[in-house]
């Protein structure tokens, strides 16, 4: 679908915070140039008036030139297309979106370019702390502060059975054994007040009905503003380091009975 060129098509062009191009839809031969485009992209306004993009090396993948120019003569307009694009000399990831602009004689093509190189790298770094949660030895959940699961890792599944589809969206209280309820309610008040608990030995329960000793430690999850919306935990088994420590306050409890005793029969 053609639009009409407007005077506000102007306005947005000159104010824009994206690089924006006006080229001839035939010809691809750019018209204008905004000063975000010239900062963005390193060329000079007067050395891209009358090129295309393809003569300026802007397209890293003529096929996505290719495929964006099939669009707009089929639809008019295309939105939010990602291709690969060359600023300062990199090759950058870009949002690119155009409409083709009815200017009397002549087919115009309005081009707008997000750079998305900065969010593209958040999202490699999101996706790697990600990849460590998931691949920890240790448990570890966030709830919201009505109690509701938000994230649950492989080891959360192998330490509490629950699957992350099982789990997600579940009150927490499916893990809270009854008369550990004050405790997790003490807990919460304290990491509302944004305040971290520490290796806190204590008892959960698994899907199996199962109970279990675990250290955790919880602490705050804040939003942009600074107030706590959540709390993340980590679990880690602490059953086998239990029994092993019992096991110890035995063997010196008997050890002590034979030191006092008159006979090590006796002591036993």
């Amino acid at each position: 679908m053609t639009k009409k060129f407007a005077v506000s098509d102007s306005i947005v062009f000159d104010a824009s915070v994206n690089g924006m191009a006006l080229s001839e839809l035939d010809s691809g031969a750019i018209v204008d140039v905004n000063a975000q485009w010239v900062r963005g992209f390193g060329i000079d306004r007067e050395r891209a008036l009358g090129h295309t993009a393809l003569e300026l090396g802007l397209w890293v993948n003529r096929e996505d030139r290719a495929r964006c120019l099939a669009e707009l003569k089929e639809q008019g307009r295309i939105e939010a297309f990602e291709a690969r694009l060359v600023m300062h000399g990199q090759a950058l990831p870009h949002l690119i979106s155009a409409q083709v602009l009815d200017a009397g004689e002549r087919r115009l093509v309005l081009w707008e370019f997000r750079d998305i190189s900065a969010l593209k790298q958040a999202e490699g770094v999101r996706d790697f702390l990600a990849a460590i949660v998931d691949s920890s030895d240790d448990a570890i959940v966030s709830r919201d502060m009505e109690r509701k699961i938000l994230s649950w890792n492989r080891a959360a599944e192998r330490l509490f059975g629950y699957t992350a589809a099982e789990a997600i969206g579940q009150s927490f209280a499916i893990l809270i054994p009854p008369e550990r309820e004050d405790e997790s309610a003490k807990l919460r008040v304290q990491v509302a007040r944004g305040n971290a608990i520490i290796d806190m030995e204590t008892v959960r329960l698994r899907k199996d009905g199962g109970r279990i000793e675990v250290s955790m430690t919880a602490s705050p999850v804040r939003d942009a503003q600074g107030a706590v919306v959540g709390i993340s935990l980590i679990f880690r088994d602490i059953t086998e380091r239990s029994r092993k420590a019992a096991l110890l306050e035995l063997l010196e409890a008997l050890a002590r009975a034979t030191n006092e005793a008159a006979t090590p029969e006796a002591g036993l």
